[in-house]
């Protein structure tokens, strides 16, 4: 195949490629962002699966987070709480509290040994639904 037949393929492509890209913007501009979607204030309430999930508070203490929660519902699993960075990293939990069962308040506990505190998000998650938190501070 000559240079010029290669050079006009690929010319080709990367049109189409452009035209694909083009395209795609033009979806997705055209989405409207979902209310659910929004980072929540601390003391906010939302449902999630069957669960009312709130986050009441947090605390630093040292090298730990103490994220105090309450979950009202029939499947109230404290396990689903997750807490992230500014940086994108999942910071580690390390307990959780055994009130949250039944409606009760409690403390889910994370790892916070060498991490940025500010724009900490808690994240609540069951089955395929999640809501986030943006903790104060």
């Amino acid at each position: 195949m000559s240079t010029r037949k290669l050079i006009t393929v690929a010319l080709v492509c990367g049109l189409a490629i452009l035209a694909a890209g083009g395209v795609q913007l033009v979806l997705l501009s055209g989405r409207q962002k979902s209310a659910s979607g929004a980072l929540l204030a601390e003391g906010e309430s939302a449902r999630v699966g069957a669960v009312d999930a709130t986050v009441v508070g947090h605390r630093l203490d040292g090298t730990r987070i103490d994220l105090q929660v309450r979950l009202t519902g029939p499947s109230s699993d404290p396990a689903g709480w997750a807490l992230l960075a500014r940086t994108g990293t999942l910071v580690p939990r390390v307990s959780t509290g055994p009130g949250c069962l039944g409606g009760g308040a409690c403390d889910v506990v994370f790892d916070a040994s060498g991490l940025d505190r500010t724009g900490l998000v808690a994240i609540f998650g069951q089955g395929d639904q999640r809501r986030s938190w943006l903790l104060a501070g």
